[in-house]
Order: C-alpha cells, then sequence, then structure tokens
C-alpha cells in the first residue's frame, strides 16, 4: 500500500499553497513511518461521494463533532490499496452498494486535520471522488447523511470553516466546469 500511495501522492496536484504544504508533510511521514499503527498520527481515507449528474455531494454527520463532513475512516489490514479503504468506508456509512471510482481514482484533496482534546491525534487525510447511481441510502449504525447541492454545500462552509471541505468547494466548481478533477 505504502509505494502505490506515494505514487498516487507524487502524481497528485494541490490547488493551493496549504494544500500544497499538507501533500509535501503527508509524502514526507509516508516515506519515513508506518502509515496507519501510530494511534497519535496516521493516514485516513476519505470518500467525497457524488450523486450521478455530480450536483449533489453526499456527507455524513460526525457523532462526536456534531459537523458535516465526507464520508471516510482509518485504514484497515483488509484495505490493499489506500482507495479500497476510502470504498469500504463509504459502502460502509452510507449502506450503499452501487458506489463507483471516479476519475481513475486520482487522490482529489490532502489535508492534515489535528485534533485537540485529551491528547494531540492527527489524521493525513487522502481524498478519493466517488459517484453514485441512485440518491437512496441505508446508514450505518444510525449515522445520519444528507445530499447537499454546490449552494447549500458551500453555505455550510462558511459556517463549519473545514479547510478540507472549503477546498472541495473550489474544486467541485471545477469539476462542473471543466469535467474533471484537477
Amino acid at each position: 500500500m505504502k509505494e502505490e500511495l506515494l505514487e498516487r501522492l507524487f502524481f497528485h496536484h494541490p490547488t493551493d499553497f496549504d494544500e500544497q504544504e499538507d501533500l509535501i508533510k503527508v509524502i514526507n511521514f509516508v516515506k519515513e513511518n508506518d502509515i496507519s499503527s501510530n494511534p497519535d498520527i496516521h493516514v485516513t481515507a476519505s470518500a467525497f461521494v457524488f450523486n450521478a449528474d455530480k450536483t449533489k455531494v453526499l456527507l455524513v454527520k460526525h457523532k462526536k463533532t456534531g459537523l458535516w463532513q465526507q464520508l471516510g475512516g482509518h485504514i484497515e489490514k483488509s484495505d490493499v490499496l489506500l482507495i479500497d479503504a476510502a470504498l469500504r468506508e463509504a459502502r460502509e456509512e452510507s449502506g450503499k452498494e452501487d458506489i463507483e471510482v471516479f476519475n481513475d481514482g486520482k487522490i482529489f484533496n490532502v489535508v492534515i486535520y489535528t485534533m485537540k482534546k485529551d491528547v494531540v491525534h492527527t489524521h493525513l487525510d487522502i481524498w478519493f471522488v466517488f459517484t453514485v447511481k441512485t440518491e437512496e441510502f441505508n446508514p450505518f449504525e444510525g449515522q445520519q447523511l444528507k445530499w447537499f447541492d454546490q449552494k447549500e454545500f458551500g453555505e455550510l462552509n462558511k459556517k463549519q470553516k473545514d479547510k478540507g471541505l472549503m477546498r472541495a468547494v473550489k474544486k467541485w466548481k471545477y469539476l462542473l466546469k471543466k469535467g474533471s478533477i484537477i
């Protein structure tokens, strides 16, 4: 998984200076460490899931923070590639099996999240894009899920100020305009 992840990271094109900084930090971490064994800092996989015409994105309300965010989570031993972890998490959290990889599985976003509660905990979060054929979902374990159109998504981000989601707004606009991801 490590070599494949490094290759994907090397081919990723960050869209702003902050993402470039996060990308460099993630590459250096992946080169020098086991990507999932450290409980304080590790790589996570996220799924930015679009409906079929890419006019809505599926978000989950995080149980601990109460914030809306992309689907995703930690790597498991059964995950061969990082994109497998993102796809597994998306299917588990949404209850949808019709989730498909979009844009040849290219990385969509690289974001470092540091949570400070009792101890500092850092996620080096790698995002992939997926699409679904239908908008119905069957949330896992009482998860709260919702489809957001671009306007709702933008308004949500003004409230939450999540750097990953804020960057995703720009990338989504580009996707709709150009038909592909940067």
